[in-house]
């Protein structure tokens, strides 16, 4: 692979290393350096050296795709004006984005690709600007950084034109004994995914133009209802209960093999979550509402999607881009559980909200601090990884689950090591995860004790660098390991 650098002194070069340690250097002769990339799957680290001073430190990943730890990001500006394909390229593969959702750039629901002129208007208001050249840029742009472009579509929304046309489809609900079409803001049609409705064949050809566009996959929508047999279709003249679990899982799977591109599905409020394992997604995407509003219930369920389907997860999880200090307490919570959040995509700015063109613009202090956990869940992917472990550690106000007023503390080993991560809710206000926290008190000198005598150590605080803290930010003694500082979340790495 080829490395970008500042500098190109004769005693500079390059460190790789894998679970902290070197396995490889390299010296740096020009301004673009081309090394040896590892082989082997997994995360890593990069030293940048000038002699044996580190000058900066990055992570990276080794995968055969994306969706084995997906990086997702969004895109919500494809208007003809747009010049920055290139550089929104660059700055997405800062933060390792691998995968990227094009929010709303179809043309209509059920009617995906417009190809008659270069302009047309959103299908949600018609007030947005599109342009097929700005898109097909866009897809180019992310190519050339190996970042996978999907397409948002629909599963079961129809205009109210095209349901006029094909009523088989509708789905209904029934009030006061009568049957109304069941619908979505009074301007989408709500449709059927059983396997019998010919509304599938027509939007699985549709999907089949997207990926002929350009687009490399698909990104499925619902609305988090209808729930199972709360709504209705017609058969024969009869009003017969829907089974929306089944028909997702119909449409999906059967999607996946026609298309053989890679499907992402929104699991929104976590449902329908009896599917999850066995619809042929790469990954688990989950717009969670009111199924989690603790950071309790936020580790709950990020630890309980990865370990009952095997699956990677990515969470849609709205918090307003000022709230820097809940912004990092719920992507560390969630980092810890095994998962991770969309939140960055158009340049600066961070997904706040549900409509993503809304998306804050971010502080840049926030958006450095990210990057460096995004170079950490990179180069940690091993760690992160490791299966839970039931080994306790004495220490003041610590639980085992993330409450109010404690230090929550989660610990997973193998073989070769034990992974602890420490959160600091210590003094948050409340614990709904969207609400704005007050910045943590440091906590120092922390005393950790173990039942054995740990040695060589690594301890890394995510949001300041990948680099593991030096030997001056903590101390061993007997069994017991003296933290100096804790802000927000640190992770010890204890070698067997």
């Amino acid at each position: 692979m080829k490395i970008k650098t500042d500098f190109s002194e004769n005693n500079s070069k390059i460190i790789i290393k894998k679970n902290y340690e070197k396995i490889s250097e390299f010296y740096i002769k020009n301004e673009i350096t081309e090394i040896n990339a590892p082989y082997e799957k997994g995360g890593y680290g990069i030293d940048f050296c000038n002699g044996e001073d580190i000058i900066c430190s990055r992570g990276f990943s080794v995968m055969e795709k994306w969706t084995e730890n997906p990086f997702y990001g969004f895109l919500t500006d494809f208007g003809e004006k747009r010049e920055d394909t290139e550089n929104t390229a660059d700055y997405l593969t800062q933060y390792h984005i691998n995968g990227i959702q094009y929010y709303d750039w179809m043309y209509d629901y059920g009617n995906l690709v417009f190809t008659d002129e270069d302009i047309y208007s959103d299908a949600w208001a018609r007030k947005k600007e599109i342009s097929n050249k700005i898109i097909r840029k866009l897809i180019f742009s992310m190519h050339e950084k190996n970042i996978k472009s999907m397409a948002y579509v629909a599963i079961y929304a129809a205009t109210p034109e095209l349901t006029e046309k094909n009523k088989d489809w509708i789905l209904y609900r029934k009030e006061n004994e009568e049957y109304r079409i069941f619908d979505f803001c009074e301007k989408i049609h709500i449709v059927s995914n059983d396997e019998k409705s010919t509304w599938n064949r027509h939007l699985t050809e549709e999907c089949k133009k997207t990926t002929d566009y350009g687009f490399d996959g698909i990104h499925l929508d619902q609305y988090g209802y209808p729930k199972e047999n709360e709504s209705y279709f017609l058969d024969n003249g009869v009003y017969k209960e829907y089974d929306s679990p089944k028909g997702f899982k119909y449409f999906i799977n059967n999607l996946k093999k026609e298309l053989k591109r890679d499907i992402v599905f929104n699991y929104v409020d976590n449902w329908p979550e009896k599917i999850q394992k066995d619809t042929d997604t790469g990954f688990v995407y989950i717009e969670p509402w009111e199924c989690c509003n603790t950071y309790k219930d936020l580790y709950e369920m990020t630890f309980g999607v990865t370990r009952n389907t095997g699956k990677k997860l990515i969470l849609a999880a709205y918090i307003k881009g000022g709230y820097s200090q809940s912004i990092k307490l719920a992507d560390a919570i969630i980092a810890v559980s095994k998962g991770k959040r969309t939140e960055i995509g158009e340049t600066g700015k961070i997904l706040s909200g549900p409509y993503f063109p809304d998306a804050d613009k971010a502080d840049e202090k926030l958006l450095s601090e990210i990057l460096n956990y995004y170079d950490y869940m990179a180069e940690s992917e091993y760690f992160i990884n490791m299966k839970k472990s039931s080994i306790k550690i004495n220490a003041p106000y610590i639980s085992q689950t993330p409450d109010i007023g404690k230090i929550w503390y989660f610990v997973k080993e193998n073989e070769k090591y034990y992974s602890i991560d420490l959160i600091n809710l210590k003094n948050i206000v409340n614990d709904n995860w969207r609400e704005e926290q007050k910045e943590p008190e440091e906590i120092n000198d922390y005393n950790l004790e173990f039942d054995f005598i740990p040695e060589k150590v690594f301890i890394t605080d995510p949001f300041s660098s990948v680099r593991p803290l030096g030997s001056e930010s903590y101390e061993i003694k007997d069994k017991k390991i003296i933290i100096k500082s804790l802000k927000y979340w640190l992770n010890i790495i204890i070698k067997k």
